[in-house]
């Protein structure tokens, strides 16, 4: 390895230190990014006025009882070991159940549900960049 070699590796280790990318702008990860340094990067404001989620959360639906037997059955074979449960466990012995109850699937608006999707947002002055466990968004074959 040359003098030159030498010190390309040696710079490019301590951009990864820093959490610089090669150009030398700051990266962070959505699972490592501590809430005080997010504030530091981005304004962040509470949204006071509550109408956020309105039609989710006031959408009627009435739960039938295939429904509630599903749910209750659900619980009963999970309960005395959710709390133990690692996140993969949680995941896949009772959150992944309740997902694939919901059809995420519009072919029509071209819109699924994908896992383990890869974000990124990047600006001039710092790129923010991690991992989905789950996701719904626009795309059939590659979410976008």
């Amino acid at each position: 390895m040359s003098e030159l070699e030498r010190i390309e590796q040696l710079e490019k280790e301590i951009r990864e230190l820093k959490g610089l990318n090669k150009e030398g702008i700051p990266t962070y990860s959505f699972s490592k990014i501590k809430f005080e340094e997010l504030e530091s990067i981005v304004t962040i404001e509470q949204n006071f006025d509550g109408d956020s989620f309105d039609i989710w959360f006031n959408y009627t639906y009435t739960i039938d009882e295939e429904e509630v037997d599903f749910l209750k059955h659900l619980i009963e074979i999970n309960i005395k070991l959710i709390n133990v449960y690692h996140e993969e466990d949680l995941k896949v012995n009772f959150i992944v159940p309740l997902i694939t109850k919901v059809n995420f699937f519009m072919l029509d608006k071209k819109i699924r549900n994908f896992y383990n999707e890869k974000l990124t947002y990047k600006t001039d002055k710092f790129i923010l960049n991690g991992e989905t466990d789950f996701v719904v968004s626009k795309g059939i074959k590659k979410s976008h």
